[in-house]
Protein backbone atom coordinates (compact mmCIF):
# COMPACT_ATOMS: atom_id res chain seq x y z
CA UNK A 1 0.00 0.00 0.00
CA UNK A 2 1.51 3.37 -0.69
CA UNK A 3 2.19 6.12 1.77
CA UNK A 4 0.10 9.20 1.49
CA UNK A 5 1.88 11.93 -0.07
CA UNK A 6 2.28 13.87 3.55
CA UNK A 7 3.79 10.62 5.69
CA UNK A 8 6.17 10.59 2.54
CA UNK A 9 7.67 13.88 3.86
CA UNK A 10 10.65 13.81 6.16
CA UNK A 11 9.86 17.10 8.02
CA UNK A 12 12.63 18.66 9.83
CA UNK A 13 12.29 20.58 12.99
CA UNK A 14 11.72 24.65 13.17
CA UNK A 15 14.08 26.37 13.93
CA UNK A 16 14.46 29.85 16.20
CA UNK A 17 16.69 32.14 13.86
CA UNK A 18 17.11 34.25 17.09
CA UNK A 19 18.71 31.19 18.57
CA UNK A 20 21.54 30.76 15.91
CA UNK A 21 21.56 26.97 16.50
CA UNK A 22 21.63 27.10 20.60
CA UNK A 23 19.21 25.70 23.02
CA UNK A 24 19.15 29.01 24.74
CA UNK A 25 18.68 32.36 23.63
CA UNK A 26 19.20 36.17 25.31
CA UNK A 27 15.20 37.67 25.25
CA UNK A 28 17.01 41.08 24.48
CA UNK A 29 17.40 39.55 21.02
CA UNK A 30 13.35 39.46 21.14
CA UNK A 31 12.42 42.70 21.78
CA UNK A 32 10.88 43.09 18.50
CA UNK A 33 9.67 39.71 18.36
CA UNK A 34 11.26 36.96 16.86
CA UNK A 35 11.37 34.33 13.81
CA UNK A 36 11.27 30.90 13.20
CA UNK A 37 11.96 29.08 10.06
CA UNK A 38 10.76 26.02 8.74
CA UNK A 39 12.48 24.23 6.30
CA UNK A 40 11.80 20.45 4.34
CA UNK A 41 12.79 19.17 1.34
CA UNK A 42 9.93 18.56 -1.46
CA UNK A 43 8.11 21.63 -0.41
CA UNK A 44 4.80 23.06 -2.20
CA UNK A 45 3.53 26.18 -3.11
CA UNK A 46 0.31 24.17 -2.27
CA UNK A 47 1.61 23.23 1.00
CA UNK A 48 -0.35 24.89 3.96
CA UNK A 49 1.77 25.38 7.09
CA UNK A 50 0.45 26.33 10.25
CA UNK A 51 3.68 26.95 12.89
CA UNK A 52 2.68 25.13 16.62
CA UNK A 53 3.94 28.14 18.48
CA UNK A 54 2.76 27.70 22.56
CA UNK A 55 0.16 29.68 23.72
CA UNK A 56 -1.41 28.24 26.67
CA UNK A 57 -2.92 30.63 29.14
CA UNK A 58 -3.44 33.37 26.30
CA UNK A 59 -6.36 34.78 24.68
CA UNK A 60 -4.52 35.36 21.21
CA UNK A 61 -5.38 33.82 18.02
CA UNK A 62 -3.24 31.56 16.20
CA UNK A 63 -0.72 32.66 13.89
CA UNK A 64 -1.66 32.75 10.66
CA UNK A 65 -0.69 29.54 8.58
CA UNK A 66 1.22 30.01 5.45
CA UNK A 67 1.47 28.41 2.04
CA UNK A 68 4.25 26.72 1.10
CA UNK A 69 7.14 28.28 -1.76
CA UNK A 70 9.00 26.05 -4.08
CA UNK A 71 12.96 26.79 -2.73
CA UNK A 72 11.42 25.45 0.73
CA UNK A 73 12.27 27.57 3.74
CA UNK A 74 9.62 30.17 4.79
CA UNK A 75 9.44 32.46 8.24
CA UNK A 76 7.51 33.58 10.92
CA UNK A 77 7.46 36.20 12.83
CA UNK A 78 6.36 35.82 16.75
CA UNK A 79 5.15 39.28 18.08
CA UNK A 80 6.56 40.19 21.36
CA UNK A 81 3.26 39.40 23.37
CA UNK A 82 4.30 36.10 22.17
CA UNK A 83 7.90 35.48 23.33
CA UNK A 84 6.79 37.01 26.76
CA UNK A 85 4.77 34.06 27.24
CA UNK A 86 7.49 31.74 28.01
CA UNK A 87 10.34 34.25 29.02
CA UNK A 88 12.49 32.29 31.30
CA UNK A 89 10.87 28.94 30.29
CA UNK A 90 11.44 26.31 27.64
CA UNK A 91 9.43 27.28 24.46
CA UNK A 92 8.58 24.00 22.66
CA UNK A 93 6.83 24.46 19.06
CA UNK A 94 6.37 22.76 15.65
CA UNK A 95 4.50 23.04 12.74
CA UNK A 96 2.15 21.14 10.59
CA UNK A 97 2.01 20.78 6.89
CA UNK A 98 -1.38 19.90 5.56
CA UNK A 99 -1.19 18.70 2.26
CA UNK A 100 -4.27 17.13 0.35
CA UNK A 101 -6.42 17.04 3.14
CA UNK A 102 -3.52 15.01 5.45
CA UNK A 103 -1.63 16.29 7.83
CA UNK A 104 1.87 15.91 8.81
CA UNK A 105 3.61 17.24 12.22
CA UNK A 106 7.06 18.33 12.77
CA UNK A 107 9.36 16.82 15.26
CA UNK A 108 9.64 19.36 18.25
CA UNK A 109 11.67 22.01 19.01
CA UNK A 110 12.71 23.33 22.03
CA UNK A 111 14.31 26.65 22.87
CA UNK A 112 14.79 28.10 26.28
CA UNK A 113 14.12 32.37 25.97
CA UNK A 114 16.35 33.90 29.46
CA UNK A 115 14.52 36.60 31.48
CA UNK A 116 15.37 39.90 30.55
CA UNK A 117 18.14 40.66 32.62
CA UNK A 118 17.62 44.54 32.78
CA UNK A 119 14.21 44.66 34.83
CA UNK A 120 13.94 48.46 36.20
CA UNK A 121 13.70 48.92 39.99
CA UNK A 122 11.07 50.33 41.46
CA UNK A 123 10.57 53.74 43.22
CA UNK A 124 8.48 55.66 45.13
CA UNK A 125 8.02 58.46 43.47
CA UNK A 126 8.15 60.97 46.71
CA UNK A 127 10.84 59.31 47.91
CA UNK A 128 14.47 61.14 48.51
CA UNK A 129 17.95 60.17 49.68
CA UNK A 130 16.30 56.45 50.63
CA UNK A 131 13.40 58.05 53.14
CA UNK A 132 9.92 58.36 52.86
CA UNK A 133 8.64 61.00 54.90
CA UNK A 134 5.21 60.78 55.14
CA UNK A 135 4.61 64.74 57.23
CA UNK A 136 5.92 66.49 53.79
CA UNK A 137 3.40 64.95 51.19
CA UNK A 138 0.83 66.70 52.69
CA UNK A 139 -1.89 63.97 53.74
CA UNK A 140 -1.87 62.46 50.00
CA UNK A 141 -0.69 58.96 49.36
CA UNK A 142 2.39 58.38 47.95
CA UNK A 143 2.85 56.57 44.72
CA UNK A 144 5.01 53.61 43.10
CA UNK A 145 6.71 53.58 40.46
CA UNK A 146 8.05 51.02 37.72
CA UNK A 147 9.99 51.73 34.42
CA UNK A 148 8.65 50.28 31.50
CA UNK A 149 10.32 46.65 31.15
CA UNK A 150 11.21 44.78 28.30
CA UNK A 151 8.26 42.93 26.95
CA UNK A 152 5.43 44.56 29.19
CA UNK A 153 2.46 43.76 28.32
CA UNK A 154 -1.39 43.03 29.18
CA UNK A 155 -1.18 39.63 29.52
CA UNK A 156 0.54 40.15 32.49
CA UNK A 157 -0.49 41.09 36.06
CA UNK A 158 1.95 42.40 38.64
CA UNK A 159 1.96 41.34 42.43
CA UNK A 160 3.53 44.03 45.11
CA UNK A 161 4.41 43.04 48.95
CA UNK A 162 5.32 45.75 51.12
CA UNK A 163 7.52 44.57 54.59
CA UNK A 164 7.74 47.33 57.47
CA UNK A 165 7.67 47.23 61.36
CA UNK A 166 4.48 47.57 63.72
CA UNK A 167 5.31 50.03 66.73
CA UNK A 168 5.28 46.91 68.92
CA UNK A 169 7.96 45.32 67.08
CA UNK A 170 5.69 42.64 64.87
CA UNK A 171 5.90 42.34 60.90
CA UNK A 172 4.32 44.08 58.80
CA UNK A 173 3.59 41.71 55.30
CA UNK A 174 1.43 44.08 53.07
CA UNK A 175 -0.15 43.42 49.38
CA UNK A 176 -1.12 46.52 48.23
CA UNK A 177 -1.39 45.03 45.14
CA UNK A 178 -2.06 41.59 44.02
CA UNK A 179 -2.96 39.75 40.34
CA UNK A 180 -2.84 43.77 39.54
CA UNK A 181 -4.01 43.72 35.48
CA UNK A 182 -1.42 45.19 33.64
CA UNK A 183 -2.94 48.20 31.08
CA UNK A 184 -2.13 49.37 28.03
CA UNK A 185 -1.10 52.80 30.06
CA UNK A 186 1.08 50.84 31.68
CA UNK A 187 2.70 49.49 29.02
CA UNK A 188 3.18 52.82 27.44
CA UNK A 189 4.07 54.84 30.59
CA UNK A 190 5.26 52.54 33.35
CA UNK A 191 3.53 51.07 35.99
CA UNK A 192 2.41 53.78 38.83
CA UNK A 193 -0.05 53.40 41.93
CA UNK A 194 -1.04 54.82 45.10
CA UNK A 195 0.21 53.29 48.67
CA UNK A 196 -2.64 54.03 50.75
CA UNK A 197 -1.22 56.37 53.16
CA UNK A 198 -3.14 55.29 56.16
CA UNK A 199 -1.76 52.28 55.96
CA UNK A 200 1.74 53.11 55.79
CA UNK A 201 1.05 55.87 58.44
CA UNK A 202 -0.04 52.37 61.29
CA UNK A 203 4.20 51.28 60.89
CA UNK A 204 6.64 52.19 63.08
CA UNK A 205 8.36 55.93 62.70
CA UNK A 206 11.40 55.55 61.38
CA UNK A 207 11.70 52.30 60.65
CA UNK A 208 12.99 49.94 57.50
CA UNK A 209 10.14 49.68 54.69
CA UNK A 210 11.03 46.82 52.00
CA UNK A 211 9.54 47.21 48.95
CA UNK A 212 9.12 44.35 46.15
CA UNK A 213 6.77 44.12 43.51
CA UNK A 214 7.04 41.18 40.98
CA UNK A 215 5.31 40.55 37.81
CA UNK A 216 3.93 37.49 36.20
CA UNK A 217 4.35 37.11 32.29
CA UNK A 218 1.70 34.72 31.59
CA UNK A 219 -0.72 32.47 33.42
CA UNK A 220 1.73 29.56 33.08
CA UNK A 221 4.89 31.17 34.12
CA UNK A 222 5.69 32.07 37.81
CA UNK A 223 6.18 35.78 39.06
CA UNK A 224 9.46 37.21 38.65
CA UNK A 225 11.06 39.92 40.93
CA UNK A 226 11.84 43.65 39.60
CA UNK A 227 15.29 44.42 41.69
CA UNK A 228 13.65 45.56 45.82
CA UNK A 229 14.15 48.60 47.51
CA UNK A 230 14.95 49.69 50.91
CA UNK A 231 13.74 52.86 52.57
CA UNK A 232 13.54 54.15 55.61
CA UNK A 233 9.89 55.22 56.67
CA UNK A 234 9.29 58.48 58.64
CA UNK A 235 5.50 58.77 60.16
CA UNK A 236 5.20 61.45 62.47
CA UNK A 237 5.81 65.15 62.14
CA UNK A 238 8.78 66.49 62.35
CA UNK A 239 9.23 70.22 60.68
CA UNK A 240 12.04 72.15 61.70
CA UNK A 241 10.53 75.07 61.80
CA UNK A 242 12.72 78.78 62.47
CA UNK A 243 11.28 81.93 64.52
CA UNK A 244 8.53 84.24 62.98
CA UNK A 245 10.03 87.96 62.35
CA UNK A 246 8.06 90.83 62.84
CA UNK A 247 8.11 93.07 59.11
CA UNK A 248 8.46 96.10 61.13
CA UNK A 249 10.93 94.79 63.93
CA UNK A 250 14.76 95.58 63.80
CA UNK A 251 16.71 92.74 64.93
CA UNK A 252 19.01 94.62 67.62
CA UNK A 253 20.60 91.40 69.81
CA UNK A 254 20.62 88.12 68.52
CA UNK A 255 17.18 86.35 69.25
CA UNK A 256 15.55 89.78 70.33
CA UNK A 257 14.09 92.41 68.37
CA UNK A 258 13.07 96.22 68.84
CA UNK A 259 9.52 97.36 67.51
CA UNK A 260 9.28 101.25 67.14
CA UNK A 261 5.64 102.32 67.83
CA UNK A 262 6.45 104.63 65.45
CA UNK A 263 6.63 101.75 62.81
CA UNK A 264 3.66 100.06 64.14
CA UNK A 265 0.63 102.73 64.35
CA UNK A 266 -0.97 100.87 61.81
CA UNK A 267 -0.59 97.23 63.26
CA UNK A 268 2.68 94.86 63.14
CA UNK A 269 2.49 92.26 60.59
CA UNK A 270 4.22 88.62 61.31
CA UNK A 271 5.82 86.64 58.90
CA UNK A 272 6.08 82.83 59.17
CA UNK A 273 8.03 80.94 56.52
CA UNK A 274 9.57 77.33 56.75
CA UNK A 275 10.06 74.46 54.68
CA UNK A 276 7.62 72.34 53.19
CA UNK A 277 3.89 73.91 53.81
CA UNK A 278 0.59 72.12 52.93
CA UNK A 279 -2.58 73.80 52.23
CA UNK A 280 -4.32 72.77 55.07
CA UNK A 281 -1.47 73.80 57.64
CA UNK A 282 -2.73 75.53 60.68
CA UNK A 283 0.05 78.34 61.56
CA UNK A 284 -1.04 79.94 65.25
CA UNK A 285 1.51 82.95 65.50
CA UNK A 286 2.29 84.54 69.30
CA UNK A 287 4.56 86.83 70.85
CA UNK A 288 5.89 87.80 73.94
CA UNK A 289 7.40 91.51 74.93
CA UNK A 290 9.23 93.47 77.85
CA UNK A 291 9.20 97.22 78.22
CA UNK A 292 12.61 98.84 78.46
CA UNK A 293 12.27 102.44 78.84
CA UNK A 294 10.18 103.46 75.84
CA UNK A 295 11.24 100.55 73.36
CA UNK A 296 9.38 97.22 73.11
CA UNK A 297 11.03 94.30 72.22
CA UNK A 298 9.19 91.54 70.52
CA UNK A 299 10.06 87.68 71.12
CA UNK A 300 7.87 86.04 67.90
CA UNK A 301 7.42 82.84 68.64
CA UNK A 302 5.86 80.30 66.23
CA UNK A 303 3.32 76.99 66.28
CA UNK A 304 2.00 74.39 63.76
Amino acid sequence: MAKSSTAALELRKPELVEAEGSRDVDSLKLLDGGNVRVCFDGMQATDLITLNWPLAGSPYPPIEPQYGVDDGCINFYIPPDYIALWLDNFAMFTYTVTRDDEDQTSPEEMVRISLPSNLPQVQILQAFDDKLDLSLLCCADPVLYIPPWAFAGTLQTITCYLGGIYPDGSKARLYPYKDDPVTEEDVRSGWRRHIPRDVLQQLKHDSELFVSPSVRFSQVTPYRLFPSRVLTLLTESHLELNAANVVQAVECTPGEFLLNPLNATGGATIRVAYDHPCPKDYVCAYWTHRWAGNALFVLPGDGR
